[in-house]
């Protein structure tokens, strides 16, 4: 019983422990995870906006530039009247000189990359920044030229080019419905990359899909494209690449990081956190509204760091919170098996009380009445007891009842039922027939007669009886009791079986 009262609770409070600790372990994770997710969804759906926002800003600057500089220009229309193949390249180097001091001085400065002429039919005429180069055709090449050569109406979009890529905005030059030509005011990632470095202290990084760059850009400036560790199915555009802010080691994690999930997910947009760096992906659609590349944002993010110590320290507290209640839950059934325990047993003895030998005993017997077994009652007196009492003192008289009662329920079986009936009284409840019960009753008098408590000598008197048909369990002891008694008559320290 010793054991049971103090291993049972200890297994039931560790067992508690652990599976309300993984519980809050598996809630708080689920929560920290939320969290983090719901802040990097937010972080992705505002830097999107600041992109947004920055793009709509130098369009606005590309419209002021061709409303008021460009299209006001009757210089340039009567040269783009007049061009033809002769002509051409004479033509084409006025129209250089005359808009080189607004390119350099003005409007790379305000992070436009490129000015570009097209004559009708989509081919190029005046290249701001590569002036050898022009009589070419982009018919097939620029969609976004073509576009406006048909609609007559601006254009502006992202678009794959020979050398590099850009954010074009294409304006057909008209005289009446007459197209003159086209201008391309355009600017690049790199551009939209110096604003957000130098405003939202934010890293920009242009990814353009493998399958695009080997189809568009001339082999010769493919240079311009290197591959990105870690990912398969974009190359990275040079002139974005010169991070200031984030260094490249954690750079080559969060591409390693950043391929593996898109090529997990169906999307290409989102956001991941790494090392206190978040980065930010925003698909691009080209002119055909085609998936052609991302921006890469990478910025300083210290808030995943801090819900994560945030949930550590919810996951901790659950701990020691769980450690208190599996503490007091361990206290309390402890109490409760003591109790229940002590309900059971005789206080003195230790063994069984009267009441919970009839509980139990009732049941076997019904039990051995059903299954046609055997079943017996032991009665015991401790013989002179009150001599022992008056002559040694109560005190000495406890010590004997509880060496009696150890020698009776050391030499018993297991499922043999042993309990104090009153005073100096025991009672056994043993599955036997009355032959085997008086051996036993014999076996028990004779140690009982070797202890000599205290040096005092003690004997036992017997009495065994059998369960009849019909009988309850106090017919037993009652039939059992008789025969203690003729015991008692016959000189004490005796077994005698029922008649």
């Amino acid at each position: 019983m010793k054991s049971t009262a103090g291993k049972l609770p200890v297994y039931i409070s560790i067992a508690s422990f652990f599976i309300f600790s993984l519980l809050a372990y598996s809630f708080w994770e689920l929560q920290k995870n939320k969290s983090i997710e719901k802040h990097l969804d937010l972080q992705s759906h505002f830097r999107s906006k600041t992109v947004d926002y920055l793009i709509h800003t130098i369009d606005d600057l590309t419209d002021l530039i061709f409303y008021l500089k460009i299209n006001e220009d009757m210089w340039l229309r009567e040269i783009l009247k007049k061009v033809n193949k002769d002509n051409m390249e004479a033509l084409h180097w006025e129209v250089y000189k005359r808009y080189r001091e607004l390119y350099k001085s003005f409007m790379k400065k305000k992070h436009i990359r490129q000015l570009h002429f097209h004559l009708p039919g989509a081919i190029s005429f005046v290249r701001m920044h590569r002036p050898d180069k022009f009589g070419d055709s982009l018919k097939g090449i620029r969609y976004s030229i073509e576009k406006v050569n048909e609609t007559l109406k601006p254009v502006k979009c992202f678009e794959e080019g020979r050398i590099f890529n850009g954010f074009r905005n294409v304006y057909p030059i008209l005289e009446g419905k007459k197209l003159l030509g086209t201008v391309e005011i355009s600017y690049d990632a790199g551009s939209i990359g110096e604003l957000l470095r130098k405003e939202e202290k934010i890293d920009l990084e242009l990814w353009v899909r493998k399958e695009v760059v080997l189809k568009k850009v001339w082999e010769g400036e493919r240079k311009n494209y290197v591959r990105i560790p870690g990912v398969e199915s974009y190359l990275l555009d040079r002139e974005t690449l010169g991070s200031v802010l984030i260094p490249y080691r954690e750079r080559l994690l969060l591409w390693k990081e950043l391929g593996a999930k898109l090529s997990m997910q169906g999307k290409q947009e989102g956001a991941l956190h790494i090392k206190g760096i978040t980065a930010v992906f925003i698909p691009i659609q080209n002119c055909k509204d085609e998936n052609v590349g991302l921006m890469v944002l990478y910025s300083q993010d210290k808030v995943p760091e801090f819900i994560s110590r945030l949930y550590a320290g919810f996951t901790l507290g659950s701990v020691m919170l769980n450690a208190l209640f599996s503490y007091l839950l361990y206290a309390l059934l402890l109490k409760y098996i003591q109790l229940r325990e002590s309900s059971l047993k005789d206080p003195l003895t230790g063994v069984m009380n009267r009441g919970a030998f009839f509980a139990l005993g009732e049941k076997l017997l019904s039990l051995s009445h059903r299954e046609g077994r055997a079943v017996s009652v032991i009665m015991c007196d401790i013989d002179h007891f009150k001599r022992v009492n008056d002559t040694f003192g109560h005190h000495t008289g406890d010590t004997i009842l509880r060496r009696v009662a150890k020698t009776l329920s050391d030499n018993l079986r297991k499922g043999d039922l042993l309990a104090r009936y009153g005073g100096e009284e025991f009672v056994i409840l043993l599955s036997a027939d009355k032959e085997k019960a008086s051996y036993v009753a014999e076996k028990l008098r004779r140690k009982v007669q070797k202890l000599k408590p205290e040096g005092i000598e003690i004997t036992c008197s017997f009495g065994v009886a059998q369960a009849r048909k019909g009988d309850s369990l106090q017919d037993i002891i009652d039939r059992a009791d008789r025969a203690m008694y003729r015991a008692k008559k016959k000189g004490r320290n005796r077994v005698e079986v029922e008649e």
